[in-house]
């Protein structure tokens, strides 16, 4: 099992398993969410994963399609999660104890010219 928590660790989050992959995007609601890219795990079923008991998990309703989730107390970004078939793309950084690796970067489109990742 992989641990996650927000950055005051109110939330928490337990995954079955998790690549050590990254997708970074670039999308313009990533950007202006975060003031630049966001770094994504795989998607996970809901299956695939569970918040305790405790963890303060707020949704906000980004588009049509999908939604974002939120901790209620620090403001820590959590996931997007498709509404159609609820694939949940976690903050990578939510989860400390895996090593991690960039796999592929998507919404290239929108990315800005004053940033740039080295691989």
């Amino acid at each position: 099992m992989i641990k996650g928590s927000c950055l005051c660790g109110k939330t928490q989050v337990n995954a079955d398993f998790m690549k050590n992959e990254i997708i970074v995007c670039h999308c313009s609601m990533c950007l202006k969410q975060a003031a630049g890219p966001i770094f994504y795990s795989y998607g996970l079923s809901l299956d695939d994963y569970r918040f305790t008991e405790t963890s303060e998990v707020a949704i906000f309703a980004s588009s049509e399609n999908a939604e974002r989730g939120f901790c209620q107390s620090c403001g820590t970004f959590l996931f997007m999660r498709y509404k159609k078939d609820t694939s949940t793309y976690f903050n990578i950084e939510l989860f400390d104890e895996i090593d991690k690796s960039l796999a592929k970067e998507i919404h290239l489109k929108d990315k800005k010219g004053y940033y740039s990742l080295t691989t």
